[in-house]
């Protein structure tokens, strides 16, 4: 409002100035009054424009805001696998064996509780799809969990077993269904892990258990987004 009252200023006083100049060309007071009311009312047509242009964009800015926040605010599953993660891989050193246990995050990234968090492996070359997963240090009989915002945790998936005394020499799968054959020859083995939960949208990914020659058994990303929404991916 200042810059409104400052202008209008302007036009009058850059008439009053000019006003000797002006009546030489031959016009009138009343005509001179009649061109500086047109600038005045020009000028405040601008003025008023600009202030509605302004007042909107903040409008829309404070809309993206609440939008954004809301967004945020929504409970989202997201899961994970780094071999950078402790938690992910864990050696475990037997008298006569070591054990390496690979396992999957499952994290909430939204800002709200997600109650009845579960998870469901889709294994290629089995018939037991989907098959539910257990949650570390959860009993096989407790598959869903409440998962609270920012909150991360972990699903054993496979165990390996190397020396003299390991109890078998195939991939073992943690399976919270009890009676399900667990365990599978050592070879690549594509499967889909989907986190699932109360009002929320389902999320998938999927890898691929893999045997490098001279390396260690590992977990590879297959599918780089999150699938959201989707059914699970036949793999």
């Amino acid at each position: 409002m200042p810059g409104f009252i400052t202008g209008w200023l302007g036009v009058l006083v850059g008439l009053a100035l000019n006003l000797k100049g002006v009546q030489d060309f031959g016009l009138t007071w009343n005509e001179l009054t009649m061109v500086g009311a047109a600038l005045a009312f020009i000028y405040t047509v601008s003025i008023m424009r600009d202030l509605r242009i302004g007042r909107d964009g903040v409008r829309r800015e404070l809309q993206s805001f609440r939008e954004g926040i809301a967004e945020e605010r929504k409970p989202r599953i997201a899961i994970s696998f780094d071999e950078k993660d402790p938690s992910c891989i864990q050696m475990t050193q037997a008298p006569n064996f070591t054990e390496r246990r690979l396992r999957i995050g499952i994290q909430n990234v939204g800002g709200q509780t997600i109650e009845d968090a579960r998870i469901d492996m889709y294994l290629s070359s089995t018939p037991f799809n989907p098959t539910p997963m257990s949650f570390m240090h959860e009993p096989p009989t407790r598959p869903s969990v409440p998962l609270h915002p920012k909150e991360k945790r972990y699903i054993d998936a496979f165990a390996t077993y190397e020396g003299s005394g390991a109890p078998t020499g195939e991939v073992c799968i943690f399976y919270a269904v009890p009676g399900i054959p667990n365990l599978i020859p050592r070879n690549r083995r594509a499967f889909t892990i989907e986190a699932l939960g109360k009002d929320i949208e389902n999320c998938q990914k999927s890898f691929e258990l893999i045997f490098p020659t001279k390396q260690e058994p590992t977990i590879r990303l297959l599918s780089t987004p999150d699938m959201a929404g989707s059914p699970p991916q036949s793999v």
